[in-house]
């Protein structure tokens, strides 16, 4: 439930800088402050749902299953309010957390993988078979580093507009962004502000990225793992994580919002028969950018 992803970063920070706890790691700079206050609070979280999972039970289980997800927030002080139920505010926090974790344990993995990849001498069982580090000319600032978009200079702030471009040409390529690169788009998301988002070069970039066919869920769950979605569109950023039970709600929200764009890029890029008819209709549309809009807000 997010445990193991804190259990995989502590095990491969030991390999790569020969320490075991988030306060060495962050006293070396591997870790920014800020990210080991986000991994310290997932875990207190965590660990305090675990334990109340086996007060419940009374033996060791570790699932968090419907049945319990109830009781679980009464005892740790939840309730309901008029529009939702203690076990869905519960649940909000619980996706929260494990979400953050996963994506900072994600992040530094990938800087420990490098960081071994550049130490011949360290050859580890999580370095991946590079034999040189391969780099594209810059494009805006940008350039592509074995298969990743990263900053050309490490020392640089970006702002919105910047980021943007990188989620475009991330979405365009197929790229992933490199740790580096993550890391500053974390730190500048404050520049994501009211001025930004009501700017009519914002507005468009955005756009064409909805225009993408076959594209676009990639792109926006890019800018969703890093959090730029929430806060360019705060409406989205109040239903991430929002749980409802009922019967009709598998995933959280969000989750549901952006599978449901995916089931129009695997339309877009299917080859079936049996889908001929609709991927007819889908290219009658000569704006998908207003149905792609239309499915990111249905449930918000």
């Amino acid at each position: 439930g997010g445990l193991r992803d804190l259990h995989e970063l502590m095990w491969t920070s030991r390999v790569t800088h020969g320490k075991a706890t988030l306060k060495d790691l962050t006293e070396i700079g591997a870790i920014p402050e800020r990210d080991a206050k986000a991994i310290n609070a997932a875990y207190d979280f965590l660990t305090r749902v675990r334990n109340e999972i086996h007060f419940l039970t009374n033996r060791k289980s570790d699932l968090l299953s419907l049945d319990l997800q109830q009781q679980v927030a009464r005892n740790l002080r939840y309730a309901d309010t008029p529009e939702q139920q203690a076990s869905e505010l519960f649940m909000h926090d619980y996706y929260l957390h494990a979400r953050r974790l996963h994506r900072l344990c994600e992040t530094h993995l990938q800087r420990a993988a490098a960081k071994q990849e550049k130490t011949p001498e360290k050859k580890s069982w999580f370095s991946r078979s590079r034999s040189s580090s391969r780099i594209a000319p810059a494009i805006g600032g940008f350039v592509m580093r074995d298969g990743e978009l990263d900053v050309a200079d490490t020392n640089e702030t970006l702002d919105g507009n910047r980021m943007m471009m990188a989620f475009s040409y991330a979405q365009a390529t197929g790229a992933n962004l490199s740790s580096a690169l993550q890391e500053t788009m974390q730190a500048a998301l404050p520049s994501v502000n009211k001025t930004f988002r009501s700017s009519p070069e914002a507005a468009q970039a955005f756009l064409k990225m909805l225009r993408a066919k076959g594209r676009v869920a990639a792109g926006l769950r890019l800018m969703h793992e890093l959090d730029f979605l929430g806060k360019f569109l705060p409406e989205f950023g109040r239903v991430t994580c929002l749980v409802q039970h009922d019967l009709y709600h598998r995933y959280t929200v969000d989750e549901h919002t952006l599978r449901t764009i995916e089931a129009l890029d695997d339309l877009a890029n299917s080859r079936s028969k049996t889908l001929e008819r609709y991927r007819g209709v889908f290219s009658q549309i000569a704006d998908t950018a207003t149905l792609h809009l239309g499915l990111l807000m249905h449930d918000i």
